[in-house]
């Protein structure tokens, strides 16, 4: 068994639970962060997480005990930050790790490289992964593109591993209940970066009154996409939740027939996991890293960010070919746990050491060991 230190700048669920499950599957599991939720995310819905088993150390400490953090640990374990730069505090441990050749890997989400914003974070990542001091044995590269990505930069393929967010499962049974008319979700923070704008034009220029809108989250364009959304589609076929916990959000996600999330841009998009875990199709932009998951699952779609006739192609396929049992649904949930769950991310981790410091086979990312199958989708079982 191995020791793994996961360090972030400000306390996630998703990580969180990923260092129980590492825990929970005899490692010894530590995470170094700033042992709250930041105020944003507490307003979205989120919680302290548990962390049963894990060791915690807090961040808010000076900055030369921060450095020092990673020589308390065994020389043999893993280490594993968020990010290799412009990361807060976590910028100070790296160049301990990287001085001592401790074993040490960076995780990284999707990066914007839009424009020339992008064209510099290009170039900067290229320095960094080619002729930096501080540069990791491994990279776990979240998102569709992001391994070839950083690839393309310079950095070895053979260290460089997809990864994804692993998230606990509901622990609610999921009891979708087929509707006549199905209903499309967008669960996560009104804001202009995801897009809402344009899945509501999207159908409402579909040409089906079939189907019905349901809304979740907040944020500072709340109020007026709830208004565009009523005004193009009628108050009767939308659903405003505003403000959710992630519980809440989730037994929403597990009624809805198909999630959508339009992002322009999105490191992942968790909620996509999330729908997937409760058995329920997702269709995203292809600027989100989620896209992935989807591609993986066989289902929903990806369609070209931005583009509202890729959108509208991609939603009456998924319309006419949706998953309406709930046999179905659990096995598309069966499929999602046996690759987005922490015990899955656990289990892939230590596989990815035993690779790299083991001599074991290099290990296939756990949505890519095996294609879903399903039964049947035409409704009928």
């Amino acid at each position: 068994m191995s020791a793994f230190i996961i360090y972030q700048t400000g306390m996630t669920p998703h990580m969180a639970n990923l260092s129980r499950a590492l825990a929970e599957a005899g490692h010894e599991a530590s995470y170094v962060s700033r042992l709250a939720v930041d105020e944003e995310r507490a307003r979205q819905g989120w919680t302290l997480p548990d962390c049963t088993g894990v060791q915690l150390v807090d961040l808010n400490i000076d900055s030369r005990a921060i450095a020092e953090i990673p020589l308390k640990f065994p020389k043999d374990a893993i280490h594993l930050t968020q990010g290799i730069c412009r990361n807060g505090h976590i910028q100070k441990v790296q160049p301990t790790l990287a001085r001592h050749r401790l074993r040490w890997g960076a995780m990284l989400e999707t990066i914007d490289d839009r424009g020339m914003r992008g064209l510099m974070r290009r170039l900067d990542y290229a320095r960094r992964l080619r002729w930096g001091n501080c540069i990791p044995d491994f990279l776990l590269a979240t998102g569709e593109r992001t391994a070839d990505w950083l690839v393309a930069r310079g950095f070895p393929s053979k260290r460089v591993f997809p990864f994804t967010y692993f998230l606990q499962p509901a622990s609610k049974k999921n009891d979708f209940t087929p509707k006549q008319t199905p209903t499309i979700g967008f669960v996560g923070r009104m804001i202009s970066l995801k897009r809402v704008d344009l899945l509501i034009e999207a159908m409402a220029t579909l040409g089906r009154d079939d189907m019905s809108l349901s809304l979740v989250g907040d944020g500072p364009l709340g109020a007026s996409l709830r208004a565009r959304a009523v005004k193009a589609l009628g108050k009767s076929r939308v659903d405003w939740r505003g403000r959710c916990s992630i519980e809440e959000a989730r037994a929403v996600m597990a009624s809805l027939d198909l999630l959508v999330l339009p992002s322009r841009h999105d490191g992942w998009g968790a909620v996509v996991t999330e729908a997937l875990l409760a058995g329920t199709p997702a269709i995203c932009s292809d600027a989100c890293g989620a896209a992935e998951a989807v591609r993986a699952s066989g289902l929903g779609g990806v369609f070209k960010s931005g583009d509202i006739d890729s959108l509208r192609h991609i939603l009456r396929r998924s319309l006419d070919t949706l998953p309406r049992t709930r046999a179905i649904r659990a096995q598309i949930a069966a499929w999602a746990h046996s690759s987005f769950s922490i015990q899955a991310g656990a289990r892939y981790l230590d596989a990815i050491v035993r690779h790299l410091y083991g001599g074991a086979p290099r290990p296939l990312p756990p949505w890519r060991n095996h294609r879903p199958t399903f039964t049947s989708i035409d409704g009928n079982q």
